[in-house]
């Protein structure tokens, strides 16, 4: 990893994490969404079945019926007649609802396991589930209690498939939008990582230009900001001040000196070459 940039080595790591959540946002939908279509089929199923109870009357004769009224159908019952509203929804959204007798047998509506389901007991107001090849249903059976209908059974099915048609299809669109959202992230964060690196590379930059050109009079220039990197680059301007002052104060003592010591040396230098001009004793 030495070899790779500050820049994409935090975008491997950024589209890593990206990826770590995608896969575990697929955990998560692929179980919690199974859970909540399961409980909204069942849901749906009890408010269906519930809603059909009162679209069944019993009548014990044809002059007890309104003649005025809409009838949607009419079955002989006992000794009496049985009135099925127009508004009984016999299927809503695969939901499947039949009326019973006590003896188990369909008298009106559809069931589509039927036959497989005709030894099931009746529990009221109770979810079951059956499962009949390889397929699972959910069961609601509902007591019918007004007058004249005892002994009659409402019976809803759903099949299991219909929440895991929904579950497939939210998983396929997962699985689509998901990977484009981690390369959209994942590029931005890439553009985001150069925008935030790039006053180090101005930082180097001045850094090397001092070095190559000897100027300490170069600064550093990001603009205005109290990010850690402009707080790094004041520190780094306030160096170069120090320096810059130390390295004049430097050269100024240094021609201070060299003027000062420059009339003594002359003076020195003169009277040495006048000694040197003639021949001298010892003792001179």
């Amino acid at each position: 990893m030495g070899r790779f940039s500050i820049r994409l080595k935090i975008t491997i790591w950024f589209t890593a994490a990206l990826v770590v959540i995608v896969l575990f946002a697929y955990l998560m939908i692929f179980v919690v969404s199974r859970q909540i279509l399961i409980k909204t089929i069942q849901d749906s199923l009890v408010e269906t079945v519930e809603n059909n109870v009162d679209e069944i009357e019993y009548f014990s004769g044809m002059d007890e019926i309104r003649t005025d009224a809409d009838i949607d159908y009419l079955i002989d019952y006992r000794k009496g007649y049985l009135e099925i509203d127009d508004d009984f929804l016999s299927k809503v959204n695969e939901v499947y609802i039949g009326l019973y007798d006590g003896k188990s047998r369909l008298i009106y509506g559809e069931n589509p396991i039927a036959a497989k389901v005709a030894d099931l007991e009746f529990v009221d107001s109770e979810i079951q589930k059956v499962m009949k090849d390889g397929t699972g249903y959910y069961i609601f059976d509902r007591k019918l209690t007004a007058e004249g209908l005892n002994g009659l059974w409402l019976r809803g099915v759903v099949s299991e498939e219909q929440g895991e048609r929904q579950s497939f299809g939210i998983m396929r669109i997962a699985l689509v939008l998901l990977p484009v959202l981690v390369v959209i992230a994942s590029a931005g964060g890439y553009f985001i990582a150069g925008r935030t690196l790039n006053p180090i590379q101005k930082i180097a930059g001045t850094a090397r230009k001092i070095g190559e050109e000897n100027d300490l009079k170069c600064r550093i220039n990001l603009g205005k900001g109290n990010d850690e990197l402009h707080q790094l680059a004041d520190i780094f301007n306030e160096m170069f001040e120090r320096l810059e002052s130390t390295f004049e104060k430097e050269q100024q003592f240094t021609s201070d000196v060299s003027h000062e010591l420059r009339t003594p040396m002359a003076v020195i230098s003169a009277q040495c070459e006048y000694t040197l001009e003639k021949e001298r004793s010892v003792g001179e």
